[in-house]
């Protein structure tokens, strides 16, 4: 009786933020502009429709200056061209039809949220969760930008939300995410090291290195499978795509220059820092001195704080885990893992 209680309060309670949600992000002012980024992965839908290879220009560029090339993996480009193809060939069409979609995407992420707090720490902390996520400033300029965000980051919700209890399911999520936007590929080692964890207590070297290429093997799936044919098709222009957000010259919608532009350095040179830090993050997670939560928390945080190219869409990834790392906090942090983890060797 007591779980069948809990459970009408959060479907009540998921219900009530859908639709306050849903009210306040489409009542929203948009922004439909065919400057914003999201008319660009309209294009390159376009090109593939053509017969043309969306990776093919940034081979003509000289690495350093952005002129809108394709550089995410290729699954929203595919989207795009199959929704053109069936009919929403107006762009105004086409973003009302993706509006749609990513408001669902949102919705979803705030209910994600909502559940993982709850489960936890009760209705009130769920509630906060979902509420910050949906009603934060960054949260709603992606509503009136329209980007990519929502897809990747409900994925990478749900995969989180899923680890402990199917982690196949959630490798794969992850390479949803990771099909739309790269972002989440800083959430990678991390899956890898919690992988390598999980293995039971004395498990072999070579178990626990079956149990991460696993991981890695499943989070790699999609994308891979995406990517191969537009691999086969310009390598050069494919590679050169994918690492062009690791070179490129530093860029953003806020001043506030990162350190690496404060130096003048570029390309990978200026991206130490970044890569510094986040190493700092990953040493933390092997030695158990953060949990799940916290340690994306840090991940994203060291992305925005740090990253040479700062987009005001970025924001979003560093959202969900300030109420979400809260649960780590309150079960005692990375300190309690660790006891545990010893007690389990021991």
């Amino acid at each position: 009786m007591r779980v069948s209680r809990a459970m009408w309060v959060a479907l009540v309670c998921m219900l009530l933020l859908a639709l306050v949600g849903g009210a306040v992000h489409w009542s929203l002012p948009k922004h439909n502009v065919q400057s914003n980024d999201i008319y660009f992965s309209y294009v390159e839908g376009g090109r593939l429709l053509a017969g043309e290879n969306p990776y093919g220009r940034v081979a003509a560029g000289n690495m350093r200056d952005d002129q809108k090339y394709a550089t995410y993996v290729p699954g929203f480009y595919l989207l795009s061209a199959i929704t053109r193809k069936l009919g929403l060939e107006d762009y105004l069409q086409w973003i009302t039809f993706w509006r749609w979609v990513w408001l669902g995407f949102n919705l979803g992420s705030a209910c994600v949220i909502f559940y993982a707090l709850f489960e936890r720490k009760g209705v009130l902390l769920g509630l906060f969760g979902a509420l910050f996520w949906l009603l934060n400033r960054w949260t709603l300029h992606l509503t009136q930008s329209a980007n990519l965000e929502y897809f990747a980051i409900f994925f990478l919700l749900l995969s989180l939300f899923l680890f402990e209890r199917h982690k196949t399911a959630a490798f794969v999520l992850l390479g949803i995410s990771l099909s739309v936007k790269q972002v989440a590929i800083l959430a990678v080692p991390l899956y890898l090291i919690w992988a390598w964890q999980s293995a039971p207590a004395g498990a072999r070297v070579t178990s626990r290195l079956g149990m991460s290429a696993k991981a890695a093997a499943l989070i790699a799936s999609v994308p891979v499978v995406l990517s191969l044919p537009f691999i086969f098709w310009n390598a050069e222009g494919f590679g050169k795509s994918m690492i062009f957000e690791a070179v490129r010259n530093a860029a953003g919608h806020v001043n506030a220059p990162s350190l690496d532009s404060l130096l003048g350095q570029s390309g990978i040179v200026a991206r130490m820092p970044l890569f510094g830090m986040l190493v700092l993050v990953y040493a933390m997670a092997w030695l158990r001195k953060v949990r799940m939560y916290t340690s994306m928390l840090l991940a994203m945080a060291v992305f925005v704080d740090f990253g040479s190219v700062l987009f005001l869409q970025y924001f979003c990834w560093l959202v969900p885990f300030i109420p979400l790392a809260v649960c780590d906090l309150m079960d005692g942090g990375g300190r309690r893992e660790k006891r545990l983890a010893e007690a389990a060797i021991g």
